[in-house]
């Protein structure tokens, strides 16, 4: 996916891509099974209302290290219920070309999923506030059955300072890469 966007004035500008993934298909149940690499070694902190604080946080040896070692979404979340909704401070920062964001795979289905940005965030969602949802062909999807990353700048970037901006200039240009690429495991 490619996001594009010029301004006439000057504005903030963060566009992305909210699709709902499972990899084990269709009316599967939970993705807590999934393993998940994230390339990042911190995050945003975020108060009680999800805000990030300001703070980065490193992720090492706190349910938030999907970097240290390739995890299952289920491992540590009950350790922040109701589940992941927190951005991820990649590698890098923001890059002139697409890196890995993020790696993702079921055992059970044998599919996996490789995200490429050239963002420098990522926001991790395990679906925590999806209630009893008629998906299709009648399906009813729970809390936790699917994820969602976005590649993104980082929420509230434009009132912290210290984060990477996502203000664009007017007559500036905005643009944001995003690759899917789906692997047998």
């Amino acid at each position: 996916m490619e996001f594009e966007a010029t301004t006439t004035k000057t504005c903030p500008i963060s566009m992305t891509n909210h699709a709902y993934w499972n990899l084990c298909g269709h009316d599967s149940g939970d993705v807590l099974g999934h393993t998940a690499f994230i390339n990042a070694q911190e995050y945003t902190a975020i108060d009680d209302k999800l805000i990030p604080t300001g703070d980065l946080v490193s992720v090492k040896g706190t349910p938030f290290d999907f970097y240290s070692k390739a995890k299952a979404f289920g491992q540590d979340i009950q350790q922040i219920l109701p589940g992941y909704d927190h951005n991820f401070a990649l590698e890098g920062g923001a890059t002139l070309e697409p890196r890995l964001a993020c790696d993702v795979s079921s055992s059970s289905s044998g599919i996996g999923m490789r995200v490429c940005t050239d963002a420098p965030g990522l926001q991790l969602y395990t679906a925590s506030c999806l209630g009893r949802t008629k998906g299709k062909k009648g399906a009813i999807y729970g809390q936790h059955h699917a994820f969602c990353v976005e590649c993104q700048s980082f929420p509230d970037a434009m009132n912290k300072p210290n984060f990477p901006t996502a203000i664009v200039k007017g007559g500036g240009k905005f643009s944001r890469v995003i690759t899917h690429q789906f692997y047998i495991v």
